[in-house]
C-alpha cells in the first residue's frame, strides 16, 4: 500500500524538474520520471537505480535487454530508449538550429552523474548542427585514457567537418587539470592535420560545467599551428 510519505518520494523528481529544471536532476531521478510507479516491492527510485546500471555501460541497452528486466516491460523499455534518442532526432528536425554549449552539456546528462570518466565527441557538420554522439573512453574515477586516432575515427565516418569533445569530472569540480588542457591542444592539432576543426572542449561535472573554448578562444583560433 502507497503512504503519504512513499507518495511525496516518487513525485519528488516531478516536483524538481517543475522547480528546477530537468538539467538539476540525476539519473535515476530522471528514469524514475519515465518509469512513473515502480513494481510489487520496490519503489521507482528503487528500479530506477537498477535501470541507470543497464544504461551505464559503454554499449546502450537493447530493447530487448531492457523489456526483460523486472518491472520494465515493452512499453517502458520504449520509452527509456525514445527518450534517449529524442535530443539527437530534434537536433535532426530544427535543421538551422546551431549546436549551443548548453546543447551538448544537456546531450551528455546521462554521464554526468557516472563513477567514472567519459570521454565524448560529437560530430559537427559544415552549418554547426549536430550528426551525433559518439562514447569514445570510460576511465577510472580521476582520468581517462584518450588517443587522437579514436576521437577522430567516427568523426571523419560522419562525414563532418568538426568536432566538440566533453569529458566528465565525477568529482564535481569542472574546472580544467594542466593535462586537460594537454589533451585540447594536442587533439586540436591532430585535427587540423586530419582537416577537422576542434571547435570546443568542454568539461562536464554533476551540476556544473567549463568550456575551455569561452574562457581562452584565443587558443582556439591559433588551431592551425603545429609546433614541430
Amino acid at each position: 500500500m502507497l503512504t503519504k510519505d512513499s507518495l511525496t518520494t516518487q513525485l519528488l523528481p516531478r516536483e524538481l524538474l517543475a522547480s528546477k529544471g530537468p538539467e538539476t536532476l540525476s539519473v535515476q531521478q530522471l528514469v524514475a520520471i519515465l518509469l512513473g510507479t515502480g513494481r510489487k516491492g520496490t519503489p521507482v527510485l528503487g528500479v530506477a537505480h537498477e535501470v541507470q546500471a543497464l544504461l551505464m555501460p559503454t554499449t546502450p541497452p537493447s530493447f530487448q535487454r531492457l523489456r526483460a528486466h523486472p518491472g520494465i516491460g515493452a512499453a517502458r523499455a520504449a520509452r527509456i530508449l525514445a527518450a534517449l534518442a529524442l535530443p539527437y532526432a530534434l537536433q535532426r528536425e530544427r535543421g538551422s538550429t546551431s549546436v549551443t554549449t548548453e546543447h551538448i552539456v544537456a546531450a551528455v546528462a546521462d554521464y554526468s552523474h557516472a563513477p567514472q570518466e567519459h570521454i565524448v565527441v560529437f560530430a559537427i557538420n559544415g552549418r554547426g548542427m549536430l550528426l551525433e554522439r559518439f562514447l569514445v573512453s570510460v576511465g577510472t574515477v580521476t582520468s581517462a585514457l584518450v588517443h587522437p586516432r579514436e576521437v577522430f575515427r567516427p568523426v571523419l565516418a560522419a562525414n563532418a567537418v568538426g568536432c566538440i569533445l566533453v569529458h566528465t569530472h565525477p568529482s564535481g569540480n569542472p574546472q580544467p587539470s594542466k593535462q586537460d588542457w594537454v589533451m585540447t591542444d594536442y587533439l586540436r592539432k591532430a585535427g587540423f592535420l586530419l582537416g577537422i576543426e576542434l571547435i570546443d572542449h568542454i568539461i562536464v561535472a554533476k551540476n556544473a560545467w567549463y568550456s575551455l573554448r569561452e574562457q581562452e578562444a584565443a587558443r582556439f583560433q591559433d588551431s592551425g599551428r603545429v609546433v614541430v
